[in-house]
């Protein structure tokens, strides 16, 4: 407590402590509107890109439905596990692995609808509609701006001054892009 009776070394604490609380509240200012970008991702919207991947694994349940015993089975599992992988992605609300997921999920139902070319089914399902949905669904899902968005934001705000700067102090986790 005497160093704090030097008048120089009360300054400097102060300062010290200014500059921390600044730094602590650049980077929560920063990371709330982080978040704000990614929530807008899973918002409950129509064109919200979660709302459409959802819609997306919806289609493939009923994909699956026609499917099940109509082709080989290791289309089958491919299907149901990257329906999976995307569900969990979703409620999980992660973007990267929702983006990874519906990749793999996009492969497996083209690579069904490539096995089902020509075939009929015995179902109710009108299967060509289907995987038209679900094309239809991912094409708004893909064509979101979204991407825009968390690039916009980066360039606009994160890597100018002194954003750039006090992140290098400071590191804040950037809003991921859906790729």
């Amino acid at each position: 407590m005497d160093a704090l009776k030097s008048r120089k070394a009360a300054i400097a604490v102060f300062v010290a402590v200014v500059l921390v609380f600044s730094l602590l509240g650049f980077r929560l200012s920063l990371d709330r509107r982080c978040r704000a970008i990614e929530r807008a991702f899973f918002a409950d919207t129509l064109t919200s890109p979660g709302t459409q991947l959802g819609e997306c694994a919806k289609y493939a349940n009923r994909i699956l439905s026609v499917i099940r015993g109509q082709l080989d089975d290791s289309l089958y599992a491919a299907v149901s596990s990257s329906r999976g992988a995307l569900v969990e992605a979703l409620e999980a609300q992660d973007i990267a692995a929702a983006a990874s997921a519906n990749r793999a999920l996009i492969s497996a139902v083209d690579a069904a609808a490539q096995a089902a070319e020509g075939r009929s089914f015995d179902t109710t399902e009108n299967f060509p509609q289907l995987l038209s949905d679900f094309a239809g669904a991912e094409r708004v899902a893909a064509s979101s701006d979204y991407n825009e968005t968390v690039e916009r934001f980066v360039k606009n705000t994160a890597e100018r001054f002194p954003a750039d700067l006090l992140r290098r102090i400071v590191p804040v986790d950037m809003p991921e892009k859906f790729e």
